[in-house]
């Protein structure tokens, strides 16, 4: 028993767990970046890529040319000879008028009873045909109910010069009784056969409302038999220079200026031509005026054509209009910055009040963000708005006040928000062309915060 009582117990030694401890470092490890993760800002970012934006521009124009209206001197039934939308020299058969019905009754019945046409007339109406089918498109059918009824004109009115040789004796017989009449053009031109009342409207006195083609009505000369005296017989369109005024949205506005012309293509019949122009504002809306030399003839019995605006494709950096924003800067005449620093880059003197009330002058390093001719912009961030800095050369001090905009995106490639300043060429809904090599802006595959808006000067991205 006594050697019993005599067993001492010796403390046992604290053995540290390596594992424990490696085990608790890297949960608060995990755990502190996840935290981190869920309570920072996740930005959406996206890489500035070389793009295009090449847009449909489409639009319907108003057309206007210089008109004139030859009323009947005559009453009675009229008959046409001489083709819609042709040239007529002075003195070119246009239109007769019987004021008895007798001779116009003979020509009516000897065009019903010809059996065929003559060969010009042939071949007019056989290449009028081929240019339809060689510019006809499924998606514009309803033309085809105007080309019907042009054709059936022509037709009409290359019998009736027929139709007339044939009872010529009888018809200088009733015009040497005075009641037949044969109208010869006035005037050189083109001649149609309609009117709109948009006969003296020019591009100086055009109204917007004018352009809406729902409010639009034509009198078909052609339409009845029989004409009164004084009422329109015929129309000459007296100019190979014509226009077409536009309406135009701001984006083909601005992507406009600085240029004089423009190739523009009709939707209906795809031709192309060049056309200069210029712009008129009415009511807060952009018209462009188009002007033509060409191709008015073609176009002669239309006053509205839908047109194709073909604008240079605008090509630069691309990005989203997402990623846009403006900053406020402070605008400080050039000769207030100098190099100095542990760095090559500027800065400005600050002026600061020492503990004794004196004036010292602090060098204050300054990242510039824009540059015109005479001066820069620089960040509220830096400087604080009355802050006072000292020209280096004169003496001369300037207090912080001018502010003003600039349009940028936020760069992030190294991880935080710089901002910088772009020159957009140009913009649609989604998207702009950013110019390319502009010294404080960005260059291709920069990444950028896709959404400008929400963030900050230096923000931590991740």
């Amino acid at each position: 028993m006594a050697a019993k009582d005599k067993i001492v117990k010796y403390p046992r030694g604290t053995h540290i767990n390596l594992g424990v401890i490696i085990f608790i470092f890297i949960l608060v490890y995990v755990t502190y970046h996840l935290i981190a993760y869920f309570t920072a800002t996740h930005l959406a970012v996206y890489e500035v890529e070389y793009g295009t934006i090449a847009e449909s521009n489409t639009y319907q124009g108003l057309i206007l040319r210089d008109e004139d209206i030859f009323p009947s001197n005559y009453t009675g039934e009229v008959n046409y000879y001489l083709k819609d939308a042709s040239k007529a020299g002075v003195q070119t058969m246009i239109y007769s008028v019987d004021e008895s019905g007798s001779i116009s009754s003979l020509i009516d019945q000897n065009a019903q009873s010809l059996g065929e046409l003559d060969d010009e007339s042939r071949s007019e109406i056989q290449e009028s045909v081929q240019d339809f089918s060689n510019t006809y498109e499924d998606d514009a059918f309803f033309r085809v109910y105007d080309f019907r009824q042009s054709l059936e004109s022509q037709i009409m009115e290359s019998l009736n010069r027929t139709a007339l040789d044939v009872v010529q004796n009888s018809a200088s017989y009733a015009a040497g009784m005075g009641s037949f009449h044969i109208v010869n053009a006035q005037e050189p031109g083109v001649v149609v056969y309609y009117t709109d009342g948009y006969e003296d409207v020019t591009v100086d006195t055009f109204l917007p409302e004018q352009l809406n083609e729902l409010d639009y009505h034509r009198n078909n000369l052609k339409a009845n038999p029989t004409i009164n005296a004084g009422e329109p017989a015929y129309k000459v369109l007296t100019n190979e220079d014509w226009n077409i005024v536009v309406p135009v949205d701001e984006n083909t506005y601005q992507s406009m200026q600085g240029n004089s012309t423009v190739k523009i293509r009709f939707l209906s019949d795809s031709e192309t031509v060049n056309a200069s122009y210029e712009f008129r504002d009415l009511n807060g809306a952009h018209y462009l005026i188009l002007s033509l030399n060409n191709s008015m003839i073609r176009y002669a019995n239309d006053r509205f054509e839908e047109i194709e605006l073909q604008t240079p494709e605008q090509t630069g950096l691309k990005i989203p209009n997402s990623a846009i924003t403006q900053k406020t800067f402070f605008v400080v005449p050039k000769h207030y910055f100098s190099q100095g620093g542990d760095s090559s880059g500027y800065g400005v003197l600050l002026v600061k009040e020492s503990e004794d009330g004196a004036q010292e002058l602090v060098y204050q390093p300054t990242e510039l963000f824009f540059e015109t001719e005479d001066a820069y912009y620089i960040s509220e961030d830096a400087l604080q708005e009355g802050s006072v800095i000292q020209d280096p050369v004169n003496g001369m001090q300037f207090t912080l006040q001018n502010t003003a905009y600039l349009s940028g995106v936020y760069n992030v490639n190294k991880g935080y928000a710089v901002f910088k300043q772009i020159d957009v060429l140009y913009q649609n809904a989604e998207y702009a062309i950013v110019r390319t090599g502009t010294k404080y802006g960005i260059s291709l595959y920069d990444h950028i915060a896709l959404n400008g808006s929400d963030v900050t000067e230096g923000e931590l991205v991740n």
